[in-house]
């Protein structure tokens, strides 16, 4: 699935970075990202299929670090 950071000037994520669900459940890994247009980063992850409803809210946590806060993004 491609995602987009819900915000601008967040640290870019990485291959293998998990994706997590809103309960924290890790549903998903980041493939690739890049900034577009409009200045947001956006993606591209493998997730589990009954998370791939567009505008499905997700966190990802930048560089695998599991201590720090997860950054929000959408299908």
């Amino acid at each position: 699935m491609r995602f987009r950071f819900d915000d601008q000037r967040v640290r870019m994520a990485h291959n293998s970075d998990p994706v997590v669900n809103k309960d924290g459940k890790t549903i998903g890994y980041v493939t690739s990202c890049a900034i577009d247009s409009e200045r947001f980063l956006t993606g591209q992850a493998f997730i589990e299929l009954p998370y791939s409803a567009e505008g499905t809210p997700i966190l990802i946590y930048q560089g695998g670090v599991m201590d720090r806060p997860a950054t929000p993004a959408r299908w």
